[in-house]
């Protein structure tokens, strides 16, 4: 199989082509492989490739995706024995001793994985860039970002060297580069996934785990291998009717979609590009027919950048704490980023009193955004403010800034996502339009609590009226077979 045979297949259609005997498992380990290292050198999307299938673990030969390549983000799951730096010196050389429930059920489901992918120090940072590993490129564009924190498997699978990669979302991380990579990225309801053993919650109940793919189907069979419960989790989401895979194909009922077309916190502002496909995306909803109203999400902006900021620096801190018991290692400026290290100290210096003050707005929050599914079943805002921004915008390497306005820089363009971490609602990013240029433009649907179903019904509908398959980006495996 060359190259551009290869990126023409989704993870399903790679499956099928192992099952039915066309193809074995460690021949399509080598394709991958090689693809990844076709791409990586324009990209710098990889940390670090493994040399076989067996490298971490050995793949459930009687997996539902038996086979199909894959790639594990630097940060959260995890099997036993990798590296896990983080994209921080501070970490370099950090090993993970025990596996993951997602990385369990990752192997269980029969993935290879066959390379860590790359992201921002800490993965605080809607850019990958900055860290030991620097920038990684947009495939569409290298003079900009493939977006963050899950952008190095963002930029892998749309490059066409994975089907599918590890993702996860503590503010936007799947869906936003997602957004500036042309990709479906989905990040399920909270706990839809569990994230033990080691954590009953990340980022106080912010943070989920997935992937970055392709085709809508992909991500759905993915959630089918991975959600439900687990022994000990606070938290039991009730499981769908029916298989998450068999929504895709399934026709929604008519729905009533919420649009807001303007964001409720520091913005940069919609782009003239973002305004008109908002627009486009309505219409089209209309003529597959469903209705569309405008509304309104009402935040007081620095009590959410103050609550977002004390979630996410409490973690780096408590991270970084936990990391020195064990590398004994002493955090400074000469081993973490400026604006990390002072997202550190600020985390260090919340008391208790913060972080319930953090929470009573997250609650406040999760309240009013509830109340909106009483008369929407689908809310719908762009992913970003506009295309990808351009490499160094967003680097954690700067001096100057402390954690708010951190916080509030990073989000700039991306301003809408991070609300529907701290209400748990599942959210969808898809590619449904570009901007003058051919540069990716994601819409960003969010669902009711656990209603992943809804937004697979939707997704799936959207992918076949309005394919964007066949786009590829700039750098892409099939240029150059």
């Amino acid at each position: 199989m060359n190259l551009s045979e290869y990126a023409r297949y989704d993870a399903i259609g790679l499956a099928d082509l192992i099952r039915s005997g066309q193809m074995s498992a460690e021949e399509l380990f080598q394709v991958a492989f090689n693809a990844v290292n076709l791409v990586n050198p324009q990209l710098n999307a990889a940390v670090e490739l493994y040399e076989s299938s067996a490298a971490l673990y050995q793949p459930n030969l009687e997996g539902r995706l038996y086979g199909i390549p894959f790639g594990i983000k630097d940060f959260g799951a995890a099997f036993a024995g990798q590296l896990q730096e983080a994209n921080s010196i501070f970490l370099q050389g950090y090993t993970c001793e025990e596996e993951t429930y997602l990385a369990q059920s990752y192997r269980e489901a029969g993935l290879q994985t066959v390379v860590r992918t790359t992201i921002p120090e800490f993965g605080y940072n809607t850019c990958t860039d900055g860290g030991v590993c620097g920038v990684t490129h947009n495939p569409w564009d290298l003079s900009r970002n493939s977006g963050g924190s899950s952008g190095g498997s963002a930029a892998l699978v749309a490059a066409g060297a994975l089907p599918v990669a590890h993702a996860n979302d503590g503010g936007g991380s799947i869906r936003i580069p997602a957004a500036y990579c042309g990709l479906v990225g989905l990040k399920p309801t909270r706990m839809r996934n569990s994230i033990g053993p080691s954590n009953s919650d990340v980022l106080f109940g912010m943070g989920g785990e997935h992937v970055v793919s392709r085709t809508v189907r992909d991500s759905a069979v993915l959630l089918d291998c991975t959600c439900g419960p687990r022994t000990g989790d606070f938290v039991e989401i009730p499981p769908p009717s029916g298989s998450f895979l068999d929504a895709v194909s399934s026709k929604p009922n008519k729905l009533k979609v919420g649009i807001i077309d303007h964001p409720w916190t520091h913005s940069w502002g919609l782009s003239n590009s973002m305004e008109d496909a908002l627009h486009r995306t309505a219409q089209q909803l209309q003529d597959l027919g469903h209705t569309v109203e405008t509304t309104n999400i009402k935040v007081d902006r620095d009590q959410f950048d103050s609550a977002v900021a004390a979630s996410w620096c409490s973690t780096v801190a408590t991270t970084v704490l936990a990391s020195s018991m064990k590398t004994g290692r002493t955090p400074s400026i000469d081993n973490i980023d400026p604006a990390m290290f002072a997202c550190y100290e600020y985390g260090l210096g919340l008391s208790a009193v913060d972080i319930l003050v953090m929470q009573y707005f997250f609650n406040s929050l999760c309240r009013q955004v509830g109340e909106m599914f009483e008369t929407y079943d689908v809310l719908l805002t762009p992913t970003t403010v506009d295309v990808a921004p351009r490499n160094g915008v967003l680097n954690s390497v700067q001096a100057g800034f402390d954690a708010i306005s951190w916080t509030k820089h990073i989000f700039g363009p991306a301003p809408y996502t991070a609300t529907f971490n701290i209400t748990g609602h599942p959210a969808v990013s898809l590619p449904l339009q570009s901007d003058h240029t051919g540069l990716p433009l994601g819409m960003h649907f969010v669902g009711r609590f656990g209603g992943e179903v809804t937004l697979f019904n939707l997704a799936g509908q959207l992918e076949r009226a309005y394919p964007w398959i066949d786009r590829k980006p700039f750098v892409h495996v099939s240029s150059s077979s």
